[in-house]
């Protein structure tokens, strides 16, 4: 159906991203700046995933191996989503990472220099997904307890660890409808959001879900204080709202997947979180639902 844009290569560290109009149309849209004569490229995943399954779901779905600058960077751009605690650096002050090589075939300690092969690394990170199939903990403190004994094993922000947070640990707090339940998952976004850029840079699809999400959390947060009898900074709490709500409709506002509430504030308010917040925690007031994200991978 779309002859030219099948055409795109991919790269983990895109400068591009397409989109689908409300009408059906295809969007290419540049997400950084592109020089000329440079090759515009797009992802064919999540830039959530680290490069092991990065590469792992190119290969069986695209039937090729990502060598892109991001596959070649043990770090991975400095987030360390594929590091693995070392286990031969319990004595150092601080552990060293097993960091996966640019060749794809081991991974070495940033600090030690211990070399594992990438089998036994595969098996430590299976056995702790599984760990977490297994127990189907819902409670937040029995997660919690969870997700520090997986950060005794794997980088805080291993992808695997990142995935958990997302789709553990927000789902449990939000069942709680605390103060301290919308802080954690406020703060469980946040580090979402900072990951991404890192990874994805510029106006990506994900980050705008993510600033959308990120805004609505924080009209929870509004609301729960208001509750609560209590003060919030409404300063500082609207310049946040505002400014994810700027870059959710900057990204999304033509997209056909574009969450309603952003269409209306648009539409009604324009980008004004000290004339929007008041009406939407009255409507959710009044209708008892949540707002959610509507992309998936957020």
């Amino acid at each position: 159906m779309f002859a030219l844009a099948s055409m795109l290569n991919h790269s983990c560290v895109a400068n591009a991203r397409v989109y689908f109009q409300s009408g059906g149309n295809l969007v290419l849209r540049a997400k950084t700046d592109i020089l000329a004569g440079q090759e515009i490229t797009i992802a064919y995943c999540s830039s959530m995933l680290n490069t092991v399954q990065r590469r792992k779901k190119l290969y069986r779905s695209k039937f090729f191996h990502c060598n892109c600058s991001r596959c070649q960077d043990p770090t991975e751009l400095g987030t360390y989503m594929g590091a693995l605690k070392c286990p031969k650096c319990t004595t150092s002050p601080e552990r060293g990472y097993l960091l996966i090589d640019s060749r794809h075939d081991d991974y070495k300690c940033d600090t030690c220099n211990f070399v594992t092969s990438s089998d036994k690394a595969d098996r430590l990170v299976e056995a702790v997904v599984n760990a977490q199939a297994k127990r189907n903990v819902r409670h937040p403190e029995k997660l919690e307890s969870l997700l520090r004994s997986h950060e005794k094993k794997l980088h805080p922000r291993n992808a695997v660890l990142l995935n958990f947070k997302n789709e553990g640990l927000m789902a449990s707090y939000a069942r709680l409808r605390t103060l301290q339940s919308v802080e954690r998952r406020l703060e469980i976004m946040r580090e979402r959001k900072e990951v991404c850029l890192s990874v994805d840079k510029g106006d990506s699809r994900l980050l705008g879900f993510l600033c959308f999400k990120l805004h609505c959390l924080l009209i929870e947060k509004a609301m729960t204080m208001q509750r609560q009898q209590l003060t919030p900074m409404a300063g500082q709490l609207v310049k946040e709202m505002e400014g994810n709500l700027k870059t959710a409709t900057r990204i999304l506002i033509e997209d056909s997947g574009c969450p309603d509430e952003v269409r209306k504030a648009v539409f009604y308010e324009g980008i004004n979180c000290k004339k929007t917040m008041d009406p939407l925690i009255s409507r959710r007031r009044r209708s008892g639902h949540e707002v959610h994200c509507g992309e998936a991978t957020c």
